[in-house]
């Protein structure tokens, strides 16, 4: 009689606690909106929070990339560094046009920090806006600092040409031949990660 109180009343405190856990979660939608927040305090607290749910905020925070106020893009940006997930990695790219160098800045060492997913991205980035001397900044950062030193090899020539006289014409087109080189390393490359 004990044993099957007993088991009971674990089965139930088990449901009980997961209920009161899921009752607990941070509401996304509210912690996205303290992102706007002017007290630094609740922006930052919400802003590890973001951090702490982790993949599942990946698509929230890509959108708020896209708002009008400075403050809420920079905590976007910088969760999105720190989570790291690759799938946000062409969002941050496109980031190196941001009018705010912070954003800019927090984009870069997100990238840099994304091994292949965000030389990949910065490739790209060159390829689209060769014209951009914010992307071809953004984009050195990113090949001079990458995590994984694997591709440094492949990224030389794009680094030189980002250096050069003309890197509005060179820099494309070394990214593609770069970008090709990554990519066809990626296919050749035996199972595991690719950081």
């Amino acid at each position: 009689m004990i044993n099957v109180f007993a088991q009971v009343m674990i089965v139930n405190n088990a449901s009980i606690a997961r209920a009161l856990a899921a009752d607990d979660r941070p509401d996304m939608q509210k912690l996205l909106a303290d992102l706007s927040a002017t007290d630094d305090q609740i922006r930052l607290r919400a802003r590890r929070a973001l951090v702490s749910i982790g993949r599942p905020t990946v698509p929230e925070l890509i959108k708020v990339l896209s708002d009008s106020n400075v403050r809420v893009r920079w905590e976007a940006a910088k969760a999105l560094a720190v989570i790291g997930d690759p799938t946000a990695a062409p969002a941050l790219a496109a980031m190196f046009e941001d009018s705010d160098p912070g954003v800019r800045w927090l984009v870069a060492q997100g990238l840099a920090s994304m091994g292949r997913d965000g030389i990949v991205a910065g490739l790209q980035a060159v390829m689209s806006y060769p014209d951009s001397p914010w992307v071809r900044e953004g984009v050195h950062y990113v090949l001079s600092h990458m995590a994984n030193k694997r591709f440094q090899h492949i990224v030389a020539p794009v680094l030189k040409a980002l250096e050069g006289m003309e890197p509005s014409l060179s820099a494309p087109r070394a990214a593609k031949t770069a970008l090709e080189m990554v990519l066809k390393e990626q296919l050749h490359s035996s199972g595991g990660t690719h950081k």
